[in-house]
């Protein structure tokens, strides 16, 4: 067994060891505190007085030992956590550094766009600058050529709107024109007795006296029974109805008349047609128009109705001879409208009311109206002018009788030379009957196209040629009682 001297031994012994190896501990550690070593070389210090001193003393250093490990440990977490703070911060530095590099970066690209765009623009401005300087020399080179060329068609274009106006302007004409026409009421039938004939190739023959009865007039106050009921059954007809507007007969060679509503105006329609080709050809006839002339079928004169222009062309040339012929046998609209603006509405009628009429041409239209009593004037006229002169009186008379449609027809298959017209509400037909006396009739209504319009015509012919035919038996029964030898 050891005793104090040993163990004091032993403590001094191993105290150096004990202090050399938390010295060791301590300088190991690079990141040891100044108070360690303080406290270190505190409980370093042998103590030699007593065993106990010894033992606490070798318990506090091993305590002390322990804070030191404890502080160690905790250092290195500091440390480990300042490192990868420092770490994060250096990463974060860097990518801000990053980030401020690629800010200068970019600014210095912008820059450089910039210093790019502006020369590019200042090379665009001056290529803009350049294009305008072209353009408006184009502008110029344009608008010098284009100043005549807009010259000439607002003059096209003007004139295209008048001619599209007079054409408007004519058709508004023709509605108005076929307005409904009311028949008077007092409307009744007259008889005319005629004219005394004056015809030298028969005087001083055998068949004077014949001839002077023949062509002597009727006393209309004293009119055979016979004559004077076909009169009555005229005005009976007429009166049925409104629509059936008036009438007229007239006996070619001895000028005995009966009419219905002789004086009151309707609407022409192609009536008109017949004065306006008459006027034309007996003019050709004194030398003042020529037949062969040619005028221009232009848009102007287009019409939608009858006719056989409308089919042709624009711009194509007919002679007047031509269009008087389409005007009399295809009742041609635009044929009759270039005839008449040719030779003039106003000299038909200066031409006309020497003749006697009463309304045709007198309204500003290429129609216009007309009653039965212009109508057997210029019927009368026609025939007359037929007889008197071959070339022309001919030539014009072949077109009324190849005229179409013919509501009037006579009796027997006779000829007939007629205008027929209709419009709206009016529909009328003019006619010359060669029978073996030639008579007129005139029928005009205000039914137009409508289904009775045909039952109308024929009972005026009808009553037209009954009349003719009571009257001539009448004429030939009283002059063959007047004895031509003694």
């Amino acid at each position: 067994m050891k005793d104090n001297n040993d163990i004091q031994k032993d403590s001094t012994v191993e105290m150096p060891l004990l202090k050399s190896d938390l010295m060791k501990k301590l300088y190991n550690n690079e990141n040891s505190t100044e108070d360690n070593i303080e406290k270190l070389d505190i409980v370093s210090e042998p103590n030699t007085n007593t065993s106990n001193k010894s033992d606490d003393l070798l318990l506090t250093t091993s305590i002390n030992i322990e804070k030191i490990e404890e502080n160690k440990n905790t250092n290195d977490i500091k440390e480990t956590n300042l490192k990868e703070e420092t770490s994060h911060n250096e990463l974060h530095d860097r990518k801000n550094d990053k980030e401020l590099n690629d800010t200068q970066d970019k600014s210095i690209d912008i820059e450089k766009t910039k210093v790019f765009n502006y020369k590019e623009f200042e090379k665009n401005k001056i290529t803009i600058e350049t294009i305008e300087e072209e353009t408006k020399k184009e502008k110029k080179k344009i608008i010098k050529h284009l100043i005549p060329v807009s010259l000439f068609v607002l003059i096209l274009i003007s004139i295209i709107t008048v001619k599209n106006f007079s054409y408007s302007f004519k058709l508004e004409q023709y509605e108005e024109d076929t307005k409904t026409y009311e028949k008077n009421v007092d409307a009744s039938v007259k008889i005319y007795e005629g004219k005394d004939l004056n015809y030298e190739s028969y005087s001083n023959n055998a068949a004077n006296s014949l001839v002077e009865c023949l062509k002597s007039k009727v006393d209309i106050n004293n009119l055979p029974k016979n004559v004077s009921n076909v009169v009555n059954k005229i005005n009976d007809y007429y009166n049925e109805s409104n629509n059936h507007f008036a009438f007229a007969y007239k006996d070619l060679y001895t000028g005995f008349s009966v009419t219905y509503n002789e004086s009151q105006q309707v609407f022409t329609a192609s009536t008109i047609k017949a004065p306006t080709d008459l006027y034309i050809y007996e003019m050709a006839s004194l030398g003042k128009i020529n037949l062969d002339e040619e005028m221009t079928y232009t848009s102007n004169y287009y019409n939608p109705k009858s006719g056989k222009l409308k089919f042709n062309k624009f711009n194509t040339k007919y002679s007047v001879r031509e269009l008087l012929r389409l005007s009399t046998v295809y009742s041609d609209n635009a044929a009759h409208n270039m005839l008449e603006d040719k030779f003039g509405r106003v000299n038909m009628l200066n031409f006309w009311k020497e003749k006697g009429t009463e309304y045709i041409f007198t309204q500003n239209s290429n129609w216009g109206v007309l009653n039965a009593h212009d109508a057997l004037i210029y019927m009368e006229e026609l025939y007359n002018f037929y007889l008197t002169n071959e070339e022309y009186g001919g030539a014009i008379m072949e077109n009324f009788k190849n005229a179409s449609p013919k509501f009037i027809k006579g009796k027997n298959d006779y000829p007939v030379a007629n205008k027929s017209g209709w419009g709206n509400t009016s529909i009328h037909d003019v006619s010359i009957i060669f029978a073996e006396n030639p008579y007129i009739v005139v029928a005009l209504s205000t039914l137009g196209k409508t289904n009775i319009y045909r039952s109308y015509f024929e009972n005026a012919n009808n009553l037209a040629y009954e009349l003719h035919t009571e009257y001539w038996k009448y004429k030939t029964e009283y002059c063959n009682n007047i004895k031509q030898y003694n």
